[in-house]
């Protein structure tokens, strides 16, 4: 019979080689011989991490650190497992404990400055970083990890030098040239964004925040047609090439998946089967699809057995499966045909309304016929025949950005008659983002918020005769602008929350507020850092009843 150490020699061997199930059994039989063995306790953590039973591997390696307290390498796994096991004050505490043991691991150091980072002390991952590199000066991601913080603390100077230093190395990383483009397009340096986001994909052709940020980098230097083609390809990679036909539905071309597990909601199964129904009515779609939505409305009824209806939810069990091809994949796209004329109406005098938007206290100025009646159709059409609402919320609305199929080209053609038509207010501030919204029929719309940028251009595109209120319907604008100091994403991302929602509300408590009713073909001009939220909806039914806006947003918030 061969010795534990023999043993433990060929379970590390299975190990390495993959065989984690061999690698157990073989670690347990040491245990089973010499059960105060320390190194077999944290070979058995390592294995059972790697198969992401991390509860299993964090109780392991513990009792592997009772055997053999003094052991910093125990720690730093132990770290590394409570991190993913998402414990992450626990995590940052046993790295500390690690480096008192152990000073000199630069990775440990590196580790403790992402839990940091993760956590939201951005300081003090600028302090673990910085020691990390003073043990090792060439430990590259600890100087790609330095730099990035730095960014996050506006120090764009000190990491401009950190990343020139490891931009002129053979092998120097994709993220130090995706934070080299990333400090140029904040500088609205875009050419040279450009250059650094390729470089970065050539490294690593799978980045996918830097090919986004491409396309977001050649919309800032007006390369439209450039940044679409990028907007799109990165919409076919996620959900699929679709086009105009998409054929016939079947079982056998749409097969149901075991075990498929889908975040969606209410609405946004409801919404995807009335698109559906609308586009085989109008003959867009063949009669066969009608499968589809019904597959939609089952999971529909699935949900209101067991989940409230106003919650985001995910979706497990034969109702999920049966949509695993069909939620997150596009059907049917179709780009917008060229224009006859200019996209923008030409009976507005856009000089006065510049005028009119710097002229008042409190920026906010609406545009009626804003789109030529060509373009209107054409834009509203795509919205109504194309798949790509892939966003949503369970409130009620779903929604799609530029990388989820929101690029057809009529936006860019809008986008660039606007900016020459309005030179002063949005022709030195970059186009950087655009989206879409559809509505439920009746309901709150969106909370209150900010954007992320420093002009909002926002149109409705819905005809009039939808909205049964017309003094509602649009948008409640508030006097009153979001601190620079407070948590933007944060706020943004859970808006829809209490707590959000109710330091909103004691904050515009004696804000002053502008009713902007709906109105179809109407765009609103404001300053993107004022709270604004939808007015009350309420739309005739039907899925073409639904109010939709559009809005494009112009330069850097703050600025």
């Amino acid at each position: 019979m061969a010795d534990p150490g023999q043993r433990l020699a060929d379970a590390l061997a299975h190990h390495r080689a993959g065989q984690l199930d061999q690698a157990l059994a073989g670690y347990r039989a040491v245990l089973d011989d010499k059960p105060d063995s320390a190194d077999a306790h944290h070979l058995i953590g390592l294995a059972l991490d790697q198969k992401g039973e991390h509860e299993a591997a964090v109780a392991a390696i513990e009792q592997a650190i009772a055997l053999k307290p003094a052991s910093g390498l125990f720690r730093f796994n132990l770290a590394r497992v409570l991190s993913e096991a998402g414990q992450v004050d626990r995590a940052r505490e046993t790295y500390r404990a690690a480096i008192d043991m152990k000073p000199g691991d630069a990775d440990a150091h590196s580790n403790l400055g992402l839990l940091e980072e993760r956590a939201g002390s951005p300081d003090a991952a600028l302090a673990a970083f910085e020691a990390a590199l003073a043990v090792d000066p060439g430990h590259l991601k600890a100087r790609v990890n330095l730099a990035r913080t730095l960014i996050t603390l506006k120090r764009s100077d000190a990491a401009a030098s950190h990343l020139k230093h490891l931009t002129s190395l053979p092998d120097a990383p994709a993220e130090a040239w995706f934070l080299t483009g990333t400090l140029a397009e904040d500088a609205e340096r875009f050419d040279d964004a450009i250059a650094a986001y390729r470089r970065a994909l050539d490294i690593a052709p799978d980045f996918e925040k830097a090919r986004n940020n491409l396309g977001t980098a050649l919309l800032g230097a007006q390369r439209y047609g450039e940044a679409r083609q990028v907007f799109n390809a990165i919409f076919a990679a996620k959900r699929g090439d679709a086009g105009a036909d998409a054929g016939t539905f079947s079982d056998e071309r749409f097969p149901a998946r075991a075990n498929t597990r889908l975040r969606t909601c209410r609405y946004r199964l409801s919404d995807s089967a009335d698109q559906i129904d609308y586009l085989i009515t109008n003959d867009l779609l063949d009669p066969s699809w009608t499968a589809a939505a019904q597959r939609y409305r089952d999971a529909i009824a699935a949900l209101d057995r067991a989940f409230p209806a106003d919650r985001p939810v995910v979706l497990e069990g034969q109702e999920a499966d049966a949509l695993a091809d069909l939620h997150d994949r596009a059907i049917r796209v179709a780009d917008t045909a060229p224009l006859a004329g200019p996209a923008i109406g030409q009976e507005n005098d856009y000089a006065a309304i510049e005028d009119a938007y710097l002229a008042a206290a409190t920026s906010i100025t609406t545009i009626d016929g804003f789109l030529s009646p060509e373009a209107l159709n054409a834009l509203r059409a795509y919205c109504r025949q194309s798949t790509i609402f892939f966003g949503h919320n369970a409130t009620g609305y779903v929604t799609s950005y530029m990388a989820d199929g929101f690029a057809c080209s009529l936006l860019y053609t809008i986008a660039e008659e606007l900016q020459a038509a309005m030179p002063r207010v949005l022709g030195s501030r970059p186009l950087h983002n655009m989206w879409v919204y559809r509505h439920a029929n009746h309901g709150g719309g969106v909370d209150a918020h900010t954007d992320d940028a420093s002009v909002t251009f926002n149109f409705w595109i819905t005809e009039a005769d939808a909205n049964l209120d017309p003094e509602h319907g649009g948008l409640i604008v508030y006097q009153r602008e979001q601190p620079l100091d407070w948590d933007w994403v944060d706020m943004n991302l859970r808006k829809n929350e209490p707590d959000v929602k109710a330091r909103y509300a004691a904050f515009l408590a004696e804000a002053p507020e502008v009713r902007l009713p709906y109105g179809e073909n109407r765009a609103i001009l404001f300053h993107s850092n004022l709270l604004h939220k939808s007015d009350r909806l309420t739309f005739k039914e039907g899925f073409d009843q639904r109010r939709m806006n559009v809005t494009l947003l112009f330069g850097e918030r703050g600025s």
